[in-house]
């Protein structure tokens, strides 16, 4: 069983091997991974550049590991007082579909309703069936469709919204 925690500067070796498995079996054609690059892969696996997230008042990162090993993560980026960003999930393909997303998802909720945030949005691309499928699931709904330009490739993107409960006082 996955067990999902916040990230701490101990998991950072793990995160950086997970990172760069799961982009090696994805590659750059798979969705969710548009606009990277080996270049930028391997810097966003950098010890320094995962550090950064290590006491970032804006940013929390939660892994699920199965004994030592990632096998997920995601992170929760403020936006502003009232707004929080789910800056995506990623799961190890072996364990798709064994409730590592979910768990991340509401350990991601959960701190967002803890800080005190009303809403969480996620932005996918429009052709992510599954991702969208799964954001569904958890309630988030279908908002506006915006093209960003993503390291020189332009992509549509789905936004979905999450209206989040308050926290309990």
């Amino acid at each position: 069983m996955a067990i999902v925690s916040e990230l701490t500067a101990c998991d950072i070796p793990r995160l950086r091997a997970f990172i760069l498995e799961a982009w090696r079996l994805a590659g750059p054609s798979a969705l969710g991974w548009t606009g990277a690059t080996d270049e930028n892969i391997s810097e966003i696996a950098s010890e320094n550049y995962l550090q950064g997230f290590i006491g970032n008042a804006d940013l929390k990162v939660f892994i699920s590991k199965i004994r030592e090993n990632v096998v997920g993560f995601c992170a929760l980026r403020k936006i502003d007082d009232r707004s929080v960003e789910l800056a995506g999930i990623v799961v190890r393909q072996d364990q798709l579909g064994r409730g590592v997303g979910t768990d991340l998802f509401e350990a991601a909720k959960k701190q967002a309703v803890r800080s005190g945030f009303a809403t969480m949005l996620v932005k996918t691309e429009s052709i992510n069936d599954r991702a969208l499928s799964f954001y569904r699931s958890k309630g988030f709904v279908e908002g506006e469709h915006v093209v960003e330009e993503i390291r020189g490739i332009y992509v549509n993107l789905t936004v979905l919204k999450l209206d989040l409960p308050e926290a309990q006082k």
